[in-house]
């Protein structure tokens, strides 16, 4: 059976620059040793031989925590049975660590990371990365262990001042916290945390109005015209542009668009992140840009390019790249054209609503389905299209005022 002992390895490619080694637990299984890191650092002088932290500040705390660490993977060679013996030491280690890799069995941030590897997994890049800049926000606030007990109101609290100390916004501050709210969420589920302890019933995330993200329909007019001689920023142009054409569709539902979705001259979707349907006529204009960038499968070939392009194994999902590599260069435009907004693809979306609903009169309702907002539940297919007849309407109206 497996054996599990704390230890200090006072080898010298295992010495922190302050001279301190990491405790590691030692395991013993079929005549092979193997060792698992805590992430508790201390002197050889403040580690005794029977695997205790001795003379150390946080010493009763390390020996609790190491015992649980112990006592865990005790438990987890017993609930194996007799699967144990079968088990290599890699694939035993494996386990261990997939059990909980820092020991910790209820700890908030172990689980918050198990989250943002799923997500990763899952092909949510960005909303894995936001999970994984809350996990560095609260380590650095409160180092690298969390108890759901110790995520009180208060401690939130002083979270959210500790981010605006750090010139964080308010809604910065509030996505930190709606992370926080998730995860506690899916700890409530998995039976990982008492829902009497829930600290979302008194404490309330604070959200201030988002920045304007529209321009003026002059700013949208500079944009067009530009002389632009780079040939990066005339493709972030035209991918801007063809945004706005289509009522201010999602960049990443333009780019993942299809050629199939072409029907009878509407590109017919669903929105990728909520699944509500688009139907948007082609305008000219917007065609003019779609067949300077023609694509085998996509209605833009510029995604085929970077999938072809991109090596097996690569986590960054590609069209992230094409709107990152898309912003920097839109950036650059507004530099040139003295534009004061940060621009971005965003800006395409806000503004088409912004013009439809100020200068061309159209409802929200109208507004709501030409984005993909509108419930499909709330209305029959046959009224859809009437609707869409509406939308039409509008966005020609736009880009006609736009063209003035």
């Amino acid at each position: 059976m497996p054996k599990f002992k704390a230890v200090i390895r006072e080898q010298e490619d295992h010495k922190t620059k302050d001279g301190t080694y990491d405790i590691k637990i030692r395991v013993t299984h079929n005549h092979k040793t193997r060792y698992i890191g805590t992430g508790y650092y201390v002197l050889p002088e403040q580690f005794s031989d029977s695997g205790e932290v001795i003379n150390h500040d946080n010493a009763a705390h390390y020996n609790i925590q190491i015992r649980n660490r112990l006592n865990l993977y005790d438990k987890a060679v017993t609930d194996l049975g007799m699967k144990i013996h079968a088990m290599d030491m890699k694939t035993l280690v494996t386990h261990l660590r997939g059990l909980d890799p820092q020991g910790r069995d209820t700890d908030f941030l172990f689980l918050a990371d198990k989250n943002a590897r799923h997500l990763h997994a899952g092909g949510r890049v960005s909303y894995a990365k936001s999970i994984e800049q809350t996990i560095s926000e609260i380590k650095a606030f409160s180092g690298p262990f969390l108890a759901f007990r110790d995520i009180t109101p208060e401690y939130l609290e002083r979270f959210q001042m500790h981010l605006r100390s750090k010139k964080k916004s308010v809604n910065t501050a509030g996505i930190h916290l709606r992370n926080i709210r998730m995860i506690y969420n899916k700890a409530i589920d998995a039976g990982k945390a008492d829902l009497s302890q829930y600290p979302f019933r008194r404490f309330k995330i604070k959200t201030a109005p988002s920045r304007d993200r529209d321009l003026d329909i002059e700013d949208i007019r500079k944009i067009k015209k530009a002389n632009l001689k780079l040939k990066a920023q005339a493709r972030a142009r035209d991918l801007f542009m063809l945004s706005f054409y289509l009522c201010g569709i999602n960049f990443k539902d333009m780019l993942h668009a299809q050629k199939k979705d072409i029907i009878r001259g509407r590109l017919e979707i669903s929105r990728i992140k909520t699944g509500q349907p688009l139907s948007i006529k082609i305008e000219p204009e917007a065609q003019e840009i779609i067949d300077r960038y023609p694509g085998k499968e996509f209605v833009l070939g510029i995604l085929e390019e970077k999938l072809q392009a991109a090596s097996k194994g690569r986590k960054t999902i590609t069209y992230k790249d094409v709107t990152d590599q898309t912003n920097r260069n839109l950036k650059n435009i507004a530099d040139g054209l003295v534009i004061p907004e940060r621009l971005s693809t965003y800006h395409a979306r806000h503004t088409w609503s912004s013009i439809a609903f100020n200068e061309c009169e159209a409802s929200e309702e109208i507004i709501a389905l030409a984005l993909g907002h509108a419930s499909q539940r709330r209305v029959t297919a046959g009224y859809i299209r009437k609707k869409y007849d509406q939308v039409d309407r509008v966005n020609r109206k736009v880009i006609d005022l736009l063209l003035a």
